[in-house]
């Protein structure tokens, strides 16, 4: 989508909230779904459109309602919670309030297990490579190692599992070589040199494999 046709959608949403906003009020079940989709594809494009903080405060407006809408019982909303509490992570982490983004993070986490466990095959991947992976990173930023080598650690072991049943789509990813370079730089922080040589030499295997691959096709 070029920057015209983001500022148009934009401004196509901005004239839909004001009639969502009222009709939510008179028919809910049917109009609050549609409002906190809205607001969080409102959110998506500003955020790319570089207008931040417009994003931020629809993502919040949006976690509201559905949190709201999880009240139900319904599992239905629980990718859409899921991606705008990871989305508010990152632009909490880019701020440097990374109390609040541990907390967001932290709670995609936990949704992105439950997701994965009901349904691996569409949820297992971002597991790895975006809740476990955007939490590990944020710890080791902060200086909380163990905590970001526990993370790093089942993000990789989820990875070598894919790869496994999958070599063909997942072994050239470029998540599960960041992920297992990202472990191995938290080895070293924490001392671990034994465990960091180990994984360094499994790196070495990937990227050859991978070169092989490459080159055989």
């Amino acid at each position: 989508m070029t920057t015209k046709e983001q500022n148009a959608t934009i401004e196509k949403y901005l004239k839909e909230l004001p009639r969502l906003q009222k009709l939510k009020e008179t028919d809910p079940v049917v109009y609050l779904p549609r409002l906190a989709n809205t607001l969080k594809n409102l959110a998506v494009l500003q955020s790319q459109n570089g207008r931040f903080n417009e994003a931020e405060d629809n993502y919040i407006e949006a976690l509201g309602i559905y949190r709201k809408l999880m009240e139900t019982g319904s599992d239905v909303y629980l990718p859409d919670l899921a991606l705008v509490l990871n989305n508010l992570a990152i632009r909490q982490n880019t701020n440097r309030r990374y109390e609040e983004a541990e907390s967001y993070y932290t709670e995609a986490l936990e949704i992105k297990r439950k997701l994965a466990e009901a349904n691996p095959d569409e949820y297992l991947y971002g597991l790895a490579a975006m809740s476990l992976y955007n939490l590990a990173t944020l710890q080791s930023r902060i200086g909380r190692y163990k905590e970001a080598e526990s993370n790093y650690t089942e993000a990789l072991e989820i990875f070598q599992k894919l790869v496994e049943t999958n070599p063909d789509e997942y072994l050239s990813d470029f998540a599960y070589t960041l992920i297992l370079e990202c472990l191995i730089e938290v080895k070293e922080k924490l001392s671990k040199t034994d465990e960091a040589e180990e994984l360094k030499k499994k790196l070495v295997e990937i990227k050859k494999r991978v070169k092989n691959e490459t080159e055989s096709n």
